[in-house]
């Protein structure tokens, strides 16, 4: 499975926890960028904001499980507590490409900035998971822009 349970703990002055710890070892992991926007800093409210169209120059690469290189990279937002996997392509990180999402939806745009922050978080990563490969996996941004249409109150 690729992880390591530690069942307990024990603090620094000798008690003992009911904790339970899981290691995982990184074999579904990828390297990424993360990009965020947050509304309150510019002084907007995300019930103005009409549109959202982030554009995403970026490359991926990582070995497999037999140390071939998988090429690509995709684009995830964050919506209302977990990843959207958005659009992929198959440029390796030494050619980075567009990665595009737009949206006009109102219940959208107000999931993409829920909670307290108000932030719209963003991320590049390769688009294949890190595996068993031989070699580090990588992610390249040649740029990136996040441009939001809103309504002044």
């Amino acid at each position: 499975r690729g992880e390591v349970v530690l069942a307990m703990g024990e603090f620094n002055g000798g008690a003992l926890f009911d904790d339970a710890w899981v290691l995982r070892g990184g074999h579904d992991s990828r390297p990424g960028h993360v990009m965020k926007v947050d509304l309150q800093v510019a002084g907007i409210n995300p019930a103005h904001v009409l549109a959202v169209d982030v554009n995403w120059v970026a490359g991926g690469s990582i070995s497999d499980s037999a140390g071939l290189p998988n090429h690509g990279a995709q684009l995830m937002v964050w919506d209302l507590g977990r990843w959207i996997v958005g659009p992929a392509h198959t440029s390796a990180s030494n050619a980075p490409a567009l990665l595009t999402f737009s949206t006009t939806d109102t219940n959208a745009i107000m999931r993409l900035f829920a909670g307290d922050s108000q932030t719209l978080t963003t991320a590049a990563r390769p688009r294949a998971n890190a595996g068993r490969g031989t070699g580090q996996g990588t992610v390249s941004t040649d740029y990136a822009v996040i441009a939001l249409k809103y309504r002044l109150p």
